[in-house]
């Protein structure tokens, strides 16, 4: 490793001269592997070069890999790495370009050696990670180094490196309801501002917040709103798409203030609920017939299949299962459209308890006539003879 780096410390002088542009951009995209990179997991470092530019790629052992796959390089997970070569000018920033595929949790930061100089960041899909260089580091000849930091995947496109004084600012535009949000193009980053929007949904990072023009998914922002609360105030992050449903992802900043609040759900028919639009509700489907077909459970009318049944906010309260049920949740979908339960109550479909004590036995006289009271005589009450004087 120290070789390489050495090499790289020498390709600085030839970057030295012939470098003036304000921005370089290291590139991936494309359908031929042009750095000849591969498609086989490595963990091994190894310099790959094309147009002029030189990099390396490292693993780390049992945990760290890193390939070439349709115009992106994938990197993971912690620990995995991609060193820059020196440039022969001041590094101000440098933005990693992630992908639609890439993960939306992936953590990774910017190092010069094992120090950390620049902030970092979540998530790699559908977004552009700029990191900003701490000013003692944007010195030319400085050997950068991008890396993973969290057990997940990132995908990298283009890694743009930006000249000291020829930043441009980013400008995040603010977008007025989730309507505005969920119109814009995937991989934009934007404000988002929330008037009275209901959680409506919230578990395994996923939070599905609805307001007067639609609803969103929240994705994997570290917040912890709760079912039912109100949210008013901002969040800024990307926008993306998910299985056909909108995300927000890749937060950035948040505003918002969350108040209590009573989810007041739409009774529908189940056949209703599967034609609604993903993400909406809340929805309560009554009376509804569960049942199990391998693995998955379904609310079925007779012997057909209505809609499929998904505890997809991991409530350990809701366990799916076989009978008749009022359920309350959100159309969403994977691989087909399906109900994320939020609330599940068993409908009783038969009486289900008696009080013995309650049961009179059936009395008869000694001819088998039944009695309404034991007479004189011998009776036969609850199969037994009982002599009343």
């Amino acid at each position: 490793m120290k070789k390489i780096l050495l090499t790289l410390f020498g390709l600085m002088l030839m970057f030295s001269g012939n470098v003036s542009a304000q921005e370089v951009t290291i590139d991936f995209s494309g359908s031929t592997d042009n750095w000849e990179i591969g498609t086989t997991k490595l963990i091994d470092a190894k310099e790959f070069t094309y147009g002029g530019y030189t990099i390396i790629l490292e693993g780390t052992a049992g945990n760290g890999y890193r390939w070439y796959d349709s115009g992106n390089i994938i990197l993971g997970k912690q620990g995995a790495t991609l060193t820059l070569p020196a440039f022969g000018f001041d590094v101000e920033r440098i933005d990693v370009v992630g992908t639609s595929s890439a993960s939306a949790s992936v953590k990774q930061n910017i190092f010069v050696g094992d120090e950390a100089v620049s902030t970092e960041t979540t998530g790699a899909k559908d977004v552009t990670n700029q990191y900003v260089i701490a000013e003692g580091k944007q010195v030319a000849g400085t050997i950068y180094t991008l890396k993973v930091t969290s057990a997940h995947n990132t995908q990298i496109t283009k890694i743009l490196v930006w000249k000291k004084g020829t930043t441009v600012a980013e400008e995040i535009p603010v977008v007025e309801n989730i309507a505005a949000f969920n119109a814009l193009e995937k991989g934009t980053k934007a404000t988002l501002t929330l008037t009275e929007a209901q959680v409506i949904g919230a578990g395994n990072n996923n939070i599905i917040v609805k307001d007067a023009s639609g609803s969103i998914c929240m994705y994997n922002t570290g917040l912890t709103y709760t079912l039912g609360q109100i949210l008013n105030g901002t969040i800024t992050g990307t926008a993306g798409e998910f299985k056909g449903y909108k995300q927000l992802a890749s937060m950035t900043e948040n505003s918002l203030t969350a108040t209590e609040g009573t989810i007041t759900p739409t009774v529908v028919t189940a056949a209703e609920a599967a034609a609604a639009p993903l993400l909406s509700g809340p929805y309560k489907i009554e009376n509804a017939v569960v049942k199990k077909d391998g693995n998955n459970f379904y609310i079925m009318d007779g012997e057909e299949k209505v809609l499929q049944l998904y505890n997809q906010f991991k409530d350990a309260n809701i366990t799916l299962a076989e009978g008749t049920f009022d359920i309350e949740g959100v159309v969403g979908n994977y691989n087909n459209v399906q109900f994320w339960v939020t609330s599940l109550s068993s409908v009783p479909t038969a009486i289900s308890s008696v009080n013995a004590a309650s049961i009179k036995p059936a009395i008869f006289n000694a001819a088998g006539q039944q009695l309404s009271a034991p007479q004189k005589g011998i009776n036969i009450i609850g199969g037994k003879k009982v002599f009343v004087k």
